[in-house]
């Protein structure tokens, strides 16, 4: 795909459709709401539905008081990992 659009000279963006997608429950923040820590589960192969993930949590967290103000770390846990860091 990649190299598709560079031979016909075109950005290419990609993103995922989960932000826009239904929440069953729903739930979305009250924008200016005090967000300190975010956390997002997701499934799958890292580079399938990693994206996925990220993007789900980007755009609730945009919601935050001070909108779009960065990120400090983002950190991928998997498999055995993912029982360490909760124990």
């Amino acid at each position: 795909m990649w190299d598709r659009a560079a031979d016909l000279e075109i950005p290419l963006m990609v993103g995922s459709c989960l932000p826009l997608s239904w929440r069953r429950p729903w739930l979305e923040h009250d924008r200016g709401v005090v967000i300190d820590e975010a956390l997002a589960v997701g499934y799958g192969g890292i580079e399938a539905y990693g994206y996925h993930t990220i993007e789900t949590l980007q755009c609730m967290i945009e919601r935050r008081a001070g909108g779009e103000t960065g990120v400090v770390s983002v950190q991928c846990l998997e498999g055995d990992d993912v029982w360490r860091a909760r124990d």
